[in-house]
């Protein structure tokens, strides 16, 4: 079976769901195969770890009880009703900060009518300019009010947030929930337009936290599954401050090496760090992707208008944005990356590299280049810093109506030792430079 086959098969089996929701179930899968052709892995060998499309509609169709597992959590109406009653008492606090505010606006309203009036009087004595720079200057005085006040009542809400207890379960502000992990292998999360955040904990439970919204869990087999939804809570005060509060998910894993680490979101970022895995797959949409001491085979990390950062990590790394940068630093292991619009930084990466963008500055700092290189671009510069040089590289340096530099040489072309490194390096419009740290 082709995997336009099996995708077609399941969109038949699951023709019992509404439209949007079969399309974006389809979508998920179709991103499997494509973070997977990523890690070099074939649609067969994807196929065969997902299973038959009748098994996986069927289990789908199970769950689906009025849009999944998420209304079935016990804690469900209960945080509803608890987050509706927090917000009632938030929307009070902003009515009394409103009426504060009014107050001292409408002070500086009438003085600021009073000194119009009084340039307006006295045009004909000639101070009425001087009656008119204390109407700018009160005028100013009072939008850096406005702005302070704006700062206090955000300083006030998410002081009033902070000051709740870690275990209000029933408050909008955190539902915390424990995990037992025995057996669990696989978690995959699902997060609406919420900051997401994946660490490791020294206890043998999961720990899940989530601010701002209603959650809901389940383990099946060896899989964790978190599903979480916002609650955005967005205040305006008099008609010219507008404070938003929104949700954030924290998930703290035990220690141990997991099969797969699965996480979706929009318009907020995700951040992983020190956790140990075979398969990361992380993707996210307008939001920044943030990996640190992580250690892993793939990882495989998609955003838009987001930057992606890598840093202290193990594994074959495949990023992908658009209109962000990918910084990768000090990285064991091969990059393949690709971004549109954005710039592309390199240092201490130890694998191959091949590296795509438009638009966009390409830079690498390395000890040494004793790996495979490939690195294309438009309209912006290449630039290599290397502290030795090469042993054994082929360098061919290609751009148009600019200039390259090769080791203090203008030279586009060069071979070091037997030339079994590959380095090739392509611009247009813009000058390509290799070289020493000693040169810079």
């Amino acid at each position: 079976m082709t995997k336009y086959g099996f995708l077609n098969e399941l969109d038949q089996l699951l023709s019992g769901l509404d439209t949007d929701e079969r399309k974006e179930i389809l979508e998920d899968y179709e991103e499997h195969f494509a973070f997977a052709k990523r890690a070099g892995k074939s649609d067969e060998e994807v196929m065969t770890l997902m299973g038959m499309p009748a098994d996986i509609a069927r289990e789908i169709l199970e769950n689906k009880v009025e849009g999944g597992f998420f209304e079935e959590s016990d804690t469900y109406k209960l945080q509803e009703e608890a987050l509706n009653k927090q917000a009632a008492a938030l929307d009070e606090k902003a009515k009394a900060l409103e009426e504060k505010l009014a107050a001292q606006a409408k002070i500086l309203e009438e003085q600021a009518e009073a000194l119009a009036a009084q340039k307006e009087a006295q045009e004909h004595t000639g101070f009425g300019h001087q009656v008119g720079s204390l109407v700018d200057t009160l005028t100013e005085t009072v939008g850096t009010v406005v702005e302070s006040v704006s700062e206090v009542i955000t300083e006030t809400f998410e002081h009033e947030l902070a000051s709740l207890p870690e275990n209000a379960v029933e408050s909008e502000t955190l539902i915390q929930e424990v995990v037992e992990m025995t057996g669990v292998k696989n978690v995959v999360i699902k997060a609406r337009n919420q900051k997401v955040d994946i660490r490791k904990t020294t206890y043998p439970t999961a720990r899940v936290r989530l601010t701002r919204g209603v959650l809901a869990m389940k383990v099946e087999n060896d899989t964790l599954y978190i599903e979480s939804r916002e609650i955005k809570r967005k205040f305006r005060i008099s008609g010219l401050i507008s404070i938003e509060l929104s949700a954030e998910l924290k998930i703290d894993l035990p220690e141990q090496v997991y099969d797969l680490i699965q996480a979706k979101t929009s318009n907020a970022k995700m951040a992983v760090s020190d956790i140990e895995l075979d398969q990361l797959n992380l993707e996210s949409s307008n939001g920044k992707l943030e990996i640190h001491t992580t250690k892993a085979n793939e990882l495989a990390l998609q955003t838009s208008n987001g930057k992606i950062e890598v840093k202290d990590s193990t594994g074959h790394v495949h990023a992908k944005t658009t209109n962000g940068k990918i910084e990768l630093t000090r990285i064991e292991g091969c990059v393949n990356v690709k971004s549109t619009n954005g710039k592309l930084e390199f240092e201490g990466i130890t694998g191959d590299i091949e590296a795509t963008t438009t638009n966009g500055k390409i830079k690498l700092d390395n000890h040494i280049i004793d790996q495979q290189v490939k690195m294309t671009t438009s309209n912006a510069r290449i630039e290599i810093t290397l502290q030795d040089k090469p042993e054994h590289a082929t360098f061919e340096l290609l751009t148009s109506h600019a200039k390259t530099k090769l080791f203090e040489t203008d030279r586009n072309y060069d071979v070091f030792g037997d030339g079994r490194h590959q380095v090739k390096l392509s611009t247009s419009h813009a000058k390509i430079e290799v070289g020493l740290e000693t040169d810079a």
